[in-house]
Order: structure tokens, then sequence, then C-alpha cells
């Protein structure tokens, strides 16, 4: 197939219009030659010149190259927008698209290089509406069965919302950009391609093939030499993709327009031209159900007033993104939650409080929805404005149902279908007069005396912690030193041999001199050492050390005991509930009365269609808190600081770009995302990117350090609180996942920062084990566009599937992930016909980040996960090379993280065990398993490395008769021991916790153990162990058998 050659000066100044290009027929005049001035005159005027252009402030400079970089994001969005643009074939054409006549294909497969357009098809060569024209050839009509939505099958009684066969949208198989070429002889306008053509990236998207290694491998079936013929390529793009047929798909042919009511799903035998781009207009932010990027685009617009300036960021959150100083505020923080606060979410809360920018990495079920409603209700209570900005499936119900207060104070939603109307009905409810508000100042104070009873409660639990690890570090030492011959304890053991004393004498006695001597002799006499160099510098060493270990010991018997501050915490915090929610009532009713003029006003502002902002700053004085889809934000006034704290959800799923006009509406941002999860990957080619990037005024080099225009948003951010010299906050307890899940997701995805809390009893699916390995014998075989597929393996799965669906309780539910898209979906389509009793989703990794459920009204926050995920591991094709975002990597990642309480992997064992990364370490683990139950797999909990402690308490422990042994797995979490003798079996943890939270999480473990397994748990302090192993061990044998020991950490 030949590929048409094109303009190079004319792809470069594509985005320019046609009446903004010179004439052929106006001449362009040359410069003027420069005058003769005299010398000096002359002199004096350039270097003045040259003064100024230097002479910049630094204020200046910055501007410049923001204002550089929003251009380069807004090209980017602009041109993103074209590639992903789909038609939609419900809606009348109405100049923006036309099929062309029939006859020959001649511009993609190069046999002219432009051809004519008839006056029927001649609308998309008007470009007042604007967009880019395109031309694209064969017509391909996309049915709802196609979409790259998450393909559920619902139990029975469900059924989907749409039929699979209706059309859905519409969008050549190959395109390419055009541009209106000189008129022919007969005065019919012509086009020509202005851009090479490449398998459709919309398309490509829908479909669900959505990598960078994807996209590139698409574009290679167009570009290289060798390329077989249009027709042959069309078929075999087509074949791959699983797109049937609805004419012969013959360039040689066409069939011509095709009627409106005859676009079934499938390739239809016509060439389209079409304008890709349009939207709304931009300045609502209103784009039917779907937005598209243009609110985002009008908001980056230099030349536009009512955008985002770069000159007045800096006192706003997107400055801290750009590098400003942030400002600390000094306000004291009291945090109001709808449940019991820890000290993770309080750190968070007061850092976004105070600070311009705060970043959280909160894995999936750590609780990110109940981080947000505990913002939301802390700004709220705390007399400030709030905007919790998330993609659009992620949006809570509309006003009525929102968090923090009834029905007196919703979470008011901005933009989309609906909204200013559901918006009038809210602020009409809320400007009646009500009764008489609370006493507002009573309620604050009382809060801020349980709250600061909580702080007391978080330090004494802390001291605690912190003081049994100083401990456990000085009985590691001393017993270092007694291996050395020097026990500190046998030293000083009398009752007369202070180590404050006696380090004084050795240290004199180091000094030399007729002193010294005294000293020496002393210490040959009382102590028995001989006061040599080395000596005297080793009796300081234990002197020094037991002095400091008396001490620990002794601030450690001041301590209040255990249970006792644990008690006194939860009383607080039940206190500290019960006095944030009366304390956030009263604020919301004093709020509303105060700002009733200010509704008013709004309600007369949304009276009239031409002013969608009027009013809205007021507002929120009265209103302070909304919510707002993501590329929906220019719904919203854009004033620098608008709100006074901006909530960015799942982060990791918006660019860098889409964040830019939010951090402008805020004063200070918190900024939650996923880690582990990659960023959306770009359809811009490249080489166009880079392109664009240069234009810009960027180097083309490298991309901006921000990222480029599709670069995860919470990367983004991360780095910048980091290069600020602040840290980004960890939200690491995961719930409601099993703990041999969660054990892998942390080793694999989050560098072990991971933590499980989940009760494997509690979990939905009980039975079965949490991580198995069903061996499929197949072969993976490679296919066009960078994928792989192996059939034997997806007939495999699909019998698991009818196993499992007849073998789960009720309500379970099911996913199946595979890391290539021609595997899923060619399992999408074994299983489209069958029947299941529970809910079964189907797809790549973007299928498991999509579609949450959760409680609450931020629920979907933690949703998305299912409970059973089944992975078609397919295979490593010949060749392959990873990289972190490919899409097994992506696939791996999202069954990690995405599934709650069984992993089933069905690949070849054969293949998988001489694999690297996480597909070959589970085939070996889950080997391992099966040979030696118990061996592989450790979750997290007490186990781990045998720790100095464990290894002094063992030995004890077994000289006594007692059968140990080391890192039992209970319930899917490991015990440090179990020791069984005639009295009973009990299991030991060992506290060796930092701090009060790793302190409370042991304890919390030591519960569960005791729940589920019925025998007893002791919590043993890790500085006994090692201070005393031979007591420690006398004891944990001696309460063998007693009923009623709850851990403790003594």
């Amino acid at each position: 197939m030949a590929v048409p050659q094109y303009d190079p000066s004319v792809h470069g100044r594509s985005r320019e219009r046609p009446e903004d290009r010179p004439s052929a027929a106006v001449r362009v005049l040359p410069p003027p030659e420069p005058a003769q001035s005299e010398g000096p005159v002359a002199a004096v005027a350039v270097q003045d010149a040259v003064r100024r252009s230097v002479a910049r402030s630094p204020q200046a400079v910055a501007e410049e190259r923001t204002a550089a970089l929003f251009e380069y994001y807004r090209e980017c969005l602009a041109r993103e927008d074209e590639l992903e643009h789909l038609i939609d074939p419900d809606e009348p054409p109405a100049g923006r698209w036309a099929m062309l006549p029939g006859g020959a294909e001649e511009l993609i497969s190069g046999a002219e290089s432009a051809v004519e357009i008839p006056p029927g098809a001649a609308g998309p060569l008007d470009g007042a509406r604007g967009g880019r024209l395109r031309y694209g050839y064969p017509l391909v009509v996309l049915a709802a069965r196609d979409a790259a939505e998450p393909d559920e099958h619902l139990p029975a009684g469900g059924a989907p919302p749409e039929p699979a066969d209706r059309p859905l949208r519409a969008a050549p198989l190959f395109v390419a950009d055009a541009r209106a070429a000189p008129a022919a002889a007969g005065g019919r306008p012509r086009i020509r391609l202005s851009a090479p053509p490449e398998v459709n990236p919309a398309l490509l998207r829908f479909l669900g093939i959505d990598t960078a290694q994807e996209f590139a491998a698409f574009r290679r079936l167009l570009r290289g030499p060798d390329l077989p013929g249009l027709r042959e390529t069309a078929l075999a793009v087509l074949a791959r993709l699983h797109i049937d047929r609805v004419d012969d798909v013959n360039p040689e042919l066409l069939r011509g327009p095709v009627p409106l009511a005859d676009l079934r799903p499938g390739a239809h035998n016509t060439a389209l031209l079409f304008r890709a781009g349009f939207g709304a207009e931009p300045g609502t932010g209103d784009r039917g159900s779907h937005p598209g990027r243009t609110g985002v685009i009008a908001d980056l617009d230099p030349g536009r007033k009512d955008a985002v300036h770069p000159g007045r960021i800096a006192a706003t959150a997107l400055g801290a993104l750009f590098g400003e100083a942030g400002r600390v505020r000094d306000e004291p923080v009291l945090p109001v939650a709808a449940d019991l606060l820890d000290e993770e979410r309080h750190g968070v809360l007061d850092a976004a409080m105070r600070r311009t920018l705060t970043v959280v990495a909160a894995p999936p079920g750590t609780g990110a929805g109940r981080l947000v409603d505990a913002a939301v209700r802390t700004a709220r209570a705390d007399g400030q404005s709030v905007l919790v900005a998330v993609p659009e499936d992620r949006l809570p119900p509309f006003p009525g149902a929102g968090p923090g207060g009834g029905p007196g104070a919703p979470v008011m939603r901005a933009g989309g279908p609906g909204a200013r109307a559901v918006e009038a009905a809210v602020l009409t409810r809320l400007a009646e007069p009500a009764g008489e508000t609370p006493d507002h100042v009573a309620r604050r104070r009382s809060l801020r005396d349980d709250w600061a009873r909580v702080r007391e409660a978080w330090r004494a639990i802390d001291a605690a912690a912190s003081g049994g690890h100083a401990l456990a570090l000085l009985a590691a030492e001393r017993r270092r030193l007694a291996e050395q011959g020097w026990d500190p304890g046998a030293l000083f053991g009398a009752a007369d041999r202070e180590p404050g004393y006696w380090l004084r004498r050795a240290r004199r006695a180091r000094e030399g001199g007729f002193t010294a001597l005294a000293h020496r002799s002393a210490i040959r006499r009382d102590l028995g050492v001989e006061p040599t160099e080395e000596n005297l510098d080793r009796l300081c060493r234990a002197a020094a050390l037991e002095g400091e270990w008396r001490t620990a010991l002794d601030r450690r018997g001041r301590t209040a005991p255990l249970p006792e501050l644990l008690s006194g915490l939860d009383a607080a915090l039940a206190c500290h509930l019960l006095s944030g929610a009366a304390h956030l009532e009263a604020a919301e009713e004093r709020r509303t009365a105060r700002g009733r003029s200010a509704i008013t006003d709004r309600l007369e502002a949304l009276n009239r269609p031409d002013d969608p902002w009027g009013g809205f700053a007021r507002l929120l004085a009265a209103v302070p808190a909304w919510s707002v889809a993501v590329r929906r934000a220019r719904a919203l006034p854009p004033a620098p600081g608008l709100f006074d704290l901006v909530v960015v959800a799942e982060a990791e799923r918006l660019s860098t770009a889409e964040l830019i006009p939010l951090l402008y509406r805020a004063k200070r941002a918190l900024v939650i995302g996923d880690p582990a999860a990659p960023a959306r990957a770009a359809a811009l080619d490249p080489e166009e990117e880079r392109a664009l990037r240069e234009r810009a005024g960027l180097p083309a080099d490298r991309p901006p350090r921000w990222g480029s225009a599709a670069g995860s948003a919470y990367r983004a951010c991360a780095a910048a609180a980091e290069k600020a010299g602040g840290a980004v906050h960890r939200l690491d307890g995961q719930e409601g996942v099993h703990p041999e899940i969660t054990g892998l997701a942390a080793r694999h995805c989050y560098g072990g920062r991971l933590h499980a809390l989940a009760d494997p009893e509690e979990l939905p699916v009980r039975s079965g084990p949490a991580v198995e390995w069903r061996h499929a014998p197949g072969e993976c075989e490679p296919v066009p566009g960078g994928s792989a597929v192996n059939r034997d393996e997806a007939y495999r799965v699909a019998v698991l599937l009818q196993q499992l669906d007849g073998s789960l309780p009720a309500g379970a539910r099911i996913g199946v992930i595979a890391p290539f898209q021609a595997q899923w979906a060619l399992l999408r389509r074994l299983l489209r016909r069958r029947t299941f009793a529970h809910e079964v989703r189907v797809g790549g990794a973007e299928h498991f980040r999509i579609a949450g459920r959760g409680e609450g009204p931020w629920g979907a926050l933690d949703g998305g996960a299912v409970d059973v995920m089944v992975v078609s591991a397919t295979g490593v094709p010949t060749g392959w090379r990873p990289s972190p975002d490919d899409a097994p990597s992506r696939a791996w990642a999202a069954a990690l993280t995405r599934t709650r309480a069984r992993l089933i992997v069905v690949g070849d064992r054969m293949h998988w065990s001489g694999q690297d990364g996480t597909g070959g370490m589970l085939c070996r683990a889950a080997s391992a398993e099966e040979a030696a139950p118990g061996a592989a797999g450790a979750a997290p909990g007490a186990g781990g490395p045998a720790s100095p402690a464990l290894r002094a308490l063992l030995p004890a422990l077994r000289a006594r008769g007692a059968e140990a042994e080391p890192h039992p797995r209970v319930a899917g979490y490991r015990a440090d021991l179990r020791v069984s003798t005639p009295g009973g079996t009990l299991l030991v943890l060992v506290d060796q916790a930092r701090t009060g939270t790793g302190l409370r999480r042991l304890l919390h473990l030591g519960r569960l153990l005791e729940r589920r397994s019925g025998d007893q748990v002791v919590c043993v302090p890790a500085w006994r162990c090692l201070s005393d192993p031979d007591s420690t061990a006398a004891e944990i044998l001696a309460g063998a058998g007693r009923e009623g020991r709850s851990p403790r950490g003594g």
C-alpha cells in the first residue's frame, strides 16, 4: 500500500484556520531596510533595548514560562480531543460529518494527492463551527457490546441498561488530517491529506486498547516499508479488532452514502469527511452526560480574560505545584469526622487545613472515601469553603445525600445536565426561614476540649510505644556487650554500684595524673576490671548504657497500664465524634441563617441563562461545600483562590493539564491518588507531542518537569511536594481485603508500605485459598497491535467461571482480567451468551478502576474491587519487551489491588515458572505452597524475618520442653510463635512497635487471632525477650491453659 506524501509545512501549521493563512493573491512585502542613524543615538537605543530585555524581573520570566506551559498543555488537549473524536449516529450530521460518494478510495491508498468533494458532502469544509477537518475510511459503526466499559454479566433478573446491538458510536477505521486544496476546474472544492494516515485512536480507545505500546504498534501498521495494500491492511485490522463487515471492504469500489437507518454495527465500505474536536460553547463546562476537554482548554487559553492567568497563581495551590513557596496557617485545626478518627487521617487533615499543597498516597481499600468525607466536614465546621473534584463516575448523588449534615446542608454539584435546576430547588429550600440556631460557641468549646483529650491519649500511647522500642534497642545493645564479656547487669548489679558514679570515675581514670591512679585502683579493687585504656573505654560504654537502661525502665514503670490508655482513647474518640457532629450542625445552621441574602442573589442569577457565574462567590459563605467532575471545572467561576480547600480524589486518573484549573481555584489543595496506578496513555503520537512542545517554546528534548499533558496528576503533585521539602502522606491500613492478597500487593506495588486490617471471616467469600494457581497449558500467540491471545487458556477460564458461579455465595462479585486486550476480548465473546447467577465483570486493568461501589456518599472512591478475581495469565509473547506501564504490568497491578477475597491465576506453569515479574513470582510461590503448605505466601502480620527478640526467646522456650513453631499462619496472618504445651496451645506476638499506631494494630491483630483461632494470644514486649528471655519464657508457659487472657503489651 502506498502512503500519501504530505506537505510538512501544511502539517506544521495545521492548527491555523484557512482564513488566517496569507492568500496567494496577496504579495508579501520584504521587511524594510534598517535606517541609517547617527552613531551615538543608535547605540543608546540599542543599549536601552538590550537592557530592557535583560533586566526583566524573575516574575515576568516565570509568567512567560508558565504561559508557554499552558499553551503546550492546551494544544495537547485540543489534539487529544480531535484524535478521540467519535460520531454519534443518533444525531443528524448538520454539516459536521458526511459520507462521500462511491467510486475508488484515492487518498489513504495514495492513488491521488487530492480529491473532489461533491456539494452534498461539503458541509464539513465550513470551518466556522471549529474543529479540525479529518478524512477516514472505512466507516465503522460500534455497538454497545463493543464499548470498553465494564462488561458486566448481571445476576438473573438483572439486565443490561441497553441492547448490546444498539449502534452507539461511529468512526473511520483509518483516519488522517485533511485540508482544503485548490478548487477543481468546475469549481468543486477539493481536499488533500495534511498528515499520514493511522489506525483511528478513537476507535482503539473505544475498544479498550489504551497503552502507549499498543498505540505505537497500530501506527506501524500503516507506516514503514513493504506495506501490503489498503484492502489487505483493512481486512487484517478488522479481523484483529473482531469488527464484522457489513459490506465487502474494497477501496476500489466504495458503496457511497449509507442511509442513517441502515447504519448497522460493523464496517461499511464508505469514506467519511468530518470535523473533529468540536463541542459545546466553552463557558459553562456542560457538555451532555460525558464532558469533553472543552472547558479545560478554555481555562488554559491565555487569550481569554475568564481563564487561568499565569500572573495570579502565586497565592493559589497551583503556585505550590509550580514551585512557589506556600504559606502555612497557624490556626488550630479541629477535625470533624463521621466515624472514629485515626492518626493517619488526622495527620492528613491537619496538613490539608494548614499547607498549600498536601498529597496523599491512598491504595484501594485504605479509606480514601472516608478521608474525603472528613475533609469536607472539617472545612465546613471551620467556616471554610470546600470543593471535591472527582472523575465523572465518582460524583455523589445530587443534594440530599451529601456528607456532613442533613438536608439543611447538602454538598452541591456544579456542572452537568440538570445541575442548575437542582441547585435552584435546593437554594429555594435553604432560603426559607428557620428556627433558632444552637449555641455555636459552646459547641465549639466542647469540640476543642474533646479533641484535646484525644490528642493527649494518642501522646500517651505513643510514649508507651516509643519507650518500649527504646528499651528494645538498649536491651539489644546490653546483650551484645554481655556476649563480649561486659555484662552491664553483672557489673553494676550490686546495690552500691550506681552506673553514673562509675562512669564519672572511669572518665577521670582516663585523664592521667595522680588522681587518675586513685580512680584506676578503685576500679580494679571494686569492679575487678583491669584499668587499661581499652577496658576503660568499654567500661564507660557499659556504664552509660546501664544508666540509660535504668532511666528507661523507671520511665516505663511510671506509664499507665496499656489497657487503661486504650480505654481512655476509645472514650475520648467517642466523645469527639458526638461533639464534632453537634458543632458541625450548629456551624451550618448559623452560616445558612447569615447567608440568606447571598442565596437570594444566586437564585436571581440562576434565572438568567447568560450569567452562569453570577452571585456564586457570595454564595460560598452560605453554601460552602461543592462537588464537580474534573472536566466540568469551568462550571465554576475561574477566580484564583475561589475555594479555601479543593480536594482532588483519584488523581492518578487525571492528567496534569486537567488539574491546573482546579488548583487555580484553590487556596489549598488536598490531592489523593493511588501510587501504583499508571497514568492514562496519550493517543497523541510522541513525535507530534514533541513538535507541540517545541512550538510552545519548551525544550523539545525532554518533557516538562510536571509531566506531559497526559501525565499523571498525582505523580506531578507528589514530585512537587517532595521537591518543596515536604512528604507524601500515606494511608497504609487496608480493610476488606484478605491479608495474603494485601501482602502480595504490598510487596509488588507499594514497597511494603501496606498493612492488612481485615478479618478474613468477615469477607463475602470465605471458602477456598486466598491465592491459587490453576495449571492450563496453552500457546501464547502474538497478534497485530502489540497484543497476544491464548485460546486454550481462555476456554479453561470459561469453564472455571461456570464452576465458581455454582459454588460462591449469593452476592459475590467475580472479575476476569487479562494482560492483553485480545485475550479479554476473546473472553468477553466466550462469556457473552452465558447466564450467570453472580455479577461477572470481564476486561482489562482500566475496567477495575471504574464503576466502583461502596458505602456512603463517597463510597465509590473505595469501590471497584471484586470478591474473586480470575487472571487469564495468557503468557509472554516471544520478543516481548516489558515496561513499567505496559498492558501486562497494568493488569497484574490491577489484579493485586482490586481483589478482596480470592485471587485465582490460570496459566501454564511450565511457561511462567521461568518468567520474571509478578506472574513468575506468583507461579513459583504457588508451586512452593502446594509442595509445603504454609511455607510460601507470607501475609503481613507479626511475622517476617526472625527478629533478635524472637531469636532470643525461641531457645528459652524449647529449653523448657515446649514445642515452638515460628511464624505460623493463622487466619491469613502470621503470628510470631505457636507454643504447644501440655496445658494448651497459645500464640505469641512480639511487640516491636515504634509508634502508637503500630502498637494498636498489633493489639488489633492479637484480638483477631484469638477470636479466629480459639487459642490464647500473648503479646510480649521485645525488650523483655532480649533482656531476660528465661523469665519471659517461664511466664508464657505458666500462662498456658489459663482462661480469659487477652493480648497486652507488658
